[in-house]
C-alpha cells in the first residue's frame, strides 16, 4: 500500500472534499458509497461503504477537526449494535482506511 506524503494543504481541505474524493475512489472499487444524513440522529457518520458483505460506516474529519460529543455518542451506540465505524482525519487517513477495509 502507498501512502501519499503529507502536503501542507492537508490541513486546508474542506470534509465535504475528503467525503466526495473517498466516495468516489470507493464507488472506484466497486463499493456501494452512500453520503449519509440524519437531521433526527445529529452526530450520524458520514458515509456508508458496502462491498462483499461488508459494511463500514466512516466519520470524515479535517486532519485538525474533532468529534463532536453527539458524533461520540452516536458511534458508541452503533458499535455496541454490532456496526463497523472509524474516524479518519484528513484524505490520506481516509485513503489508508479504504485499503484496509477495501483493498
Amino acid at each position: 500500500m502507498l501512502v501519499p506524503v503529507r502536503s501542507d494543504d492537508e490541513d486546508a481541505r474542506l470534509e465535504s472534499d475528503i467525503q466526495q474524493r473517498l466516495m468516489a475512489r470507493a464507488a472506484k472499487r466497486g463499493c456501494l458509497v452512500r453520503k449519509l444524513t440524519s437531521p433526527a440522529h445529529r452526530g450520524f457518520p458520514d458515509v456508508l461503504i458496502i462491498r462483499d458483505s461488508v459494511v463500514l460506516f466512516i466519520e470524515v474529519k479535517r486532519t485538525i477537526g474533532k468529534r463532536t460529543h453527539l458524533q461520540r455518542l452516536e458511534h458508541l451506540a452503533l458499535t455496541k449494535a454490532g456496526a463497523n465505524i472509524t474516524v479518519t482525519f484528513g484524505l490520506y487517513e481516509a485513503f489508508a482506511v479504504l485499503d484496509k477495509w477495501f483493498p
